[in-house]
């Protein structure tokens, strides 16, 4: 027969239980979201390194060299190409009057 004393041993045990168990299962789903995340991080990494390596072979002067004389028909520059910088008033002359006259400039 069942005496009040066991009934009240066996709820005790079941109200320990039932937290413990309802802590594992909450441990466990952290534990497999926390496995699903490193999966999405070393992928994203995979993916940086392929990017990187991209990177890399696009930025390979001889291959912009090519790609910049073939497809915009650009070319080194040349000797009568390099001037001196006070040459540029005699091919852009500068105008004194077409600054603005705002206070900043005007120093106010």
């Amino acid at each position: 027969m069942i005496t009040q004393k066991h009934f009240f041993i066996g709820f005790g045990c079941l109200a320990c239980l039932l937290p413990l168990y309802w802590a594992k299962t909450q441990a466990d789903k952290m534990h497999d979201h926390m496995q699903d995340l490193a999966r999405d991080v070393a992928t994203e990494r995979q993916k940086v390194q392929i990017l990187e390596a991209e990177l890399a072979y696009l930025s390979r002067f001889e291959r912009l060299e090519k790609v910049a004389s073939e497809k915009l028909g650009l070319a080194p520059i040349s000797g009568r190409q390099v001037g001196r910088i006070e040459d540029l008033d005699i091919v852009a002359p500068i105008i004194a009057n077409a600054a603005p006259k705002s206070g900043v400039a005007n120093g106010q």
